[in-house]
């Protein structure tokens, strides 16, 4: 049993580090403007523009600590690439993001204790109508000023996983001094990046939360790619199945969700993992990977395998959410919170103006490869935290390290019979464990080696943009030696019976 989805709650976060070469996130995008401009200047012969720090100069690489978008990374160049470089002072605070916007409103007319809020539309694709710039400097606006509730108000099919990722970051670098709410009407695929840091989710009659058809579609093309491909690698399909299974652990581990709450979240992103959720004969609420048998229990949910949900208003409704119908206004009502007021309208036209400059501005071969550049660091960050968890699992599944009972141990025999006697081997159920921490240490080896794969591919890409990969020349190769060494240990000694 768990505390209901649809009630407020307080989370928790848990950032993984990485081994990526690249500075923390910052914001940049629609305030450059405002950015400090005294910073070195490095052009290519191609025409693009970067502004930052010259670390080095040498007859093969100039080398410099810049901004990439909202990403700072070190960027390397040969020599013979390099237009131009201008050298000037690094102002104080270059790499900060900007400070907030003045606010719109009078403090004056509002009460002391009236609970603020901004509205947040997330409306449309992910990337080509809603942007993390956007929701990035609403949330600065509201930390800057005190105005400490966001409701977003979600209607988008999806868009573009990236951004989505820069909007998941954003939420939850501001997670610790605002409140989130969530009123979804459809909210699918990447746009799940935001209901899963609110307080509290509303879904509006006739809306649903999941993957979505867009999502589902890709993931079927990529199983299919598997299937055809047999034994041959897929970069793409390991690529989006990586991506699946890290983000399911990620969202999970840094949101604090736990019991129901998590087996939703997982059964919404990964295909393979079976829910069934139910109400006894009292009305309480059970889940379980499979449904029960005998027809006491009504069954209102059930996801099989290769299946992803799409949780509906009604089954919303079943687990414990309120009805609602309304929008930001209204929630305040349905929550309890007295003195809802909206601040203005600034979260609003913030997203739409947004949207339009990123709609107007014309795309340039710069804009493209920072795009890359932008990816390639995200996409690392991802695979590496999924080789860390993986290599994390193995360890702990790890045969060797648990412990076992003999039947010596079993019937207190210590006559110090020879080591092939009877009574050195493990019981029966030593040895279904030592079967059961193999198979699990075997399957996460195998998915370390995955990631590593996937890894080696994402670092001579960023090697190709100019950027240091997360690991050494050669490194990758002798982790997978020494992975498939273990592999094969492993299930060369899957059947022990005993010491």
């Amino acid at each position: 049993m768990s505390q209901p989805l649809f009630i407020p709650d307080t989370l928790r976060s848990n950032r993984v580090p990485t081994r990526i070469s690249c500075g923390a996130v910052a914001l940049a995008g629609l305030w450059a403007a405002a950015a400090p401009t005294m910073a070195d200047i490095l052009e290519t012969k191609d025409g693009r523009r970067y502004e930052g720090r010259i670390l080095s100069r040498d007859a093969e690489m100039v080398r410099i600590d810049a901004m990439v978008g909202r990403t700072r990374v070190v960027l390397g160049f040969p020599p013979i690439d390099v237009g131009s470089i201008q050298e000037k002072p690094l102002a104080p605070g270059f790499f900060d993001p900007p400070p907030a916007p003045e606010r719109v409103s009078a403090p004056a007319k509002f009460n002391p204790g009236q609970k603020l809020y901004l509205e947040v539309p997330i409306v449309g694709r992910i990337g080509e109508q809603v942007f993390a710039d956007g929701v990035a400097q609403v949330l600065r606006y509201a930390k800057a000023h005190q105005i400490q509730n966001i409701v977003f108000t979600i209607d988008s099919p999806g868009g573009d996983r990236d951004e989505a990722i820069e909007i998941y970051d954003t939420l939850k670098e501001f997670k610790k001094s605002l409140r989130f709410y969530a009123i979804a009407r459809q909210c699918q695929g990447p746009a799940l990046a935001v209901p899963v840091w609110a307080n509290s989710i509303q879904i509006l009659p006739g809306g649903s939360l999941g993957v979505g058809p867009e999502a589902r579609a890709a993931a079927d093309a990529n199983l299919a790619k598997v299937a055809k491909a047999a034994k041959k690698e897929d970069d793409d399909a390991d690529e989006a199945e990586i991506a699946r299974s890290q983000l399911a652990y990620k969202l999970i581990a840094e949101t604090g969700r736990e019991g129901l709450q998590a087996e939703l979240l997982r059964a919404m992103i990964v295909p393979g993992h079976t829910l069934c959720v139910w109400k006894d004969a009292e009305g309480k609420i059970g889940w379980d990977a499979v449904c029960p048998e005998g027809g006491k229990e009504k069954v209102f949910l059930s996801v099989g395998a290769g299946q992803t949900l799409d949780l509906t208003y009604e089954q919303a409704r079943a687990l414990g959410m309120k009805e609602f119908k309304g929008g930001a206004q209204e929630l305040g009502a349905l929550l309890r919170l007295d003195g809802w007021t909206a601040e203005s309208d600034y979260g609003i036209k913030t997203m739409e103006k947004t949207s339009a400059a990123k709609q107007k501005a014309a795309k340039t071969k710069q804009d493209a490869l920072d795009a890359k550049v932008q990816a390639n660091v995200k996409r690392r960050e991802t695979t590496e935290a999924y080789i860390s968890h993986s290599l994390q699992e193995a360890a702990k599944w790890d045969p060797t390290k648990a412990s076992y009972e003999t039947y010596a141990d079993h019937w207190g025999w210590g006559w110090g019979w020879a080591n092939d006697y009877p009574t050195k081997k493990y019981t029966l159920d030593s040895q279904k464990k030592w079967k059961t921490y193999t198979d699990a240490c075997m399957h996460y080896i195998q998915s370390a080696a995955k990631g590593l794969r996937q890894m080696k591919k994402l670092d001579a890409d960023a090697v190709k943009l100019g950027i240091d990969p997360t690991y050494k020349p050669g490194e990758i190769d002798r982790m997978l030696e020494d992975l498939a060494v273990r592999f094969k240990t492993l299930s060369e000694r899957r059947n022990t019976t005993g010491k």
